[in-house]
């Protein structure tokens, strides 16, 4: 059993570098002008991929928006640094006031990730063009030791 998971991964990450490697994969160029985190952004949604804490703390670094949609209780107990709060039950009413530039690169996270696809979803039909939902949430980003803002 150890020999056959052993060589389904090798084969995994042939066929993956492949893919990668693959101008039929590369997808559409980024616009020019456009930042590395917008790049990277519409690259997620054009595979229909969403970033794990580690690949939005990239995004983070290259400056993009992270918009938290979890509840006030849940803010108030800390959240990504820098981070712009908007429940996702306010998503549709407050973007407007709170994220005027629609093609900003947004990350929208929670606390474990459905939350966060659905503000996404929200934000795109809105007419927000560089917007992704980071999988997992807050506890594991926050785990990770990436920036955070505590409670006082």
């Amino acid at each position: 059993m150890t020999a056959f998971v052993s060589r389904l991964s090798t084969v995994t990450t042939i066929l993956f570098v492949l893919m990668v490697a693959s101008p039929a994969f590369a997808g559409p160029a980024a616009p020019s002008g456009s930042s590395a985190a917008q790049a990277a952004i519409a690259a997620d949604i054009t595979s229909g991929r969403r970033p794990d804490p580690a690949e939005a703390r990239k995004l983070y670094d290259e400056g993009a928006t992270f918009v938290d949609v979890r509840t006030d209780r849940e803010w108030a107990g800390g959240r990504v640094k820098g981070a712009i709060h908007i429940p996702v039950k306010d998503v549709a009413t407050e973007a407007a006031a709170k994220l005027p530039d629609k093609s900003l690169p947004i990350v929208t996270y929670c606390a474990a990730g459905p939350r966060a696809a659905k503000g996404a979803a929200t934000l795109r039909k809105l007419g927000y063009k560089n917007v992704v939902a980071m999988t997992s949430g807050y506890p594991e980003w926050k785990a990770a030791n990436y920036p955070v803002e505590l409670p006082k």
